[in-house]
C-alpha cells in the first residue's frame, strides 16, 4: 500500500499564507504586550519615586514587594505576605485600599486598584496626585 500524500502547490501556499499570518498576529501581541509592560514598568517607577522611594527599587522581584508595602501601609512585611497564597488575596485588598489612601483617594481609587490595576497604576504614576504617605501625612520637603 502506497500512502504518500500528493500535497499540490495550492495546498502548499494556503498553508505558508496561514502561518504567514499567524507570525504577523504573535509578533503584533508581542510588541503590544511589551509596549504596554514597558508603560506599566514606568508608571510603576514614578509611583515609587513620588513616594520618596528610589525608582529601581520598582523592577526587583521581592524586594518591589517590601517597599510597596513600606509605601502603602509603611510596613514592608506586608508587601512580602503578597508571596503566600489565599492570604495574598486579602492582602492585596488591603494594600490598594491603604495605596489610595497615601495618595489622598478614597474606596472609589481603591476598587480600581483592585479591579482594573493596570489603568489606575498609569492614572497614579502619570497624574499629579501626591504621596502624604501610609498616614495621611506629607513627606518632609514636600510643599
Amino acid at each position: 500500500m502506497d500512502y504518500t500524500t500528493d500535497v499540490t502547490l495550492e495546498s502548499a501556499n494556503s498553508l505558508l499564507a496561514a502561518n504567514a499570518f499567524f507570525a504577523t498576529y504573535l509578533t503584533t501581541i508581542i510588541v503590544v504586550m511589551l509596549a504596554v509592560t514597558a508603560i506599566l514598568i514606568i508608571a510603576t517607577w514614578k509611583i515609587f519615586t513620588k513616594a520618596g522611594e528610589e525608582g529601581w527599587k520598582s523592577i526587583i522581584p521581592i524586594y518591589n514587594l517590601y517597599v510597596f508595602g513600606k509605601i502603602a501601609a509603611g510596613n514592608g512585611i506586608l508587601g512580602l505576605l503578597l508571596l503566600i497564597p489565599i492570604v495574598n488575596i486579602f492582602v492585596s485588598i488591603y494594600l490598594n485600599h491603604q495605596l489610595s489612601k497615601s495618595f489622598g483617594q478614597g474606596v472609589g481609587f481603591t476598587l480600581g486598584l483592585i479591579f482594573l490595576n493596570s489603568i489606575f497604576t498609569l492614572i497614579l504614576g502619570f497624574g499629579s496626585y501626591e504621596y502624604y504617605g501610609p498616614k495621611g501625612e506629607k513627606l518632609e520637603g514636600q510643599a
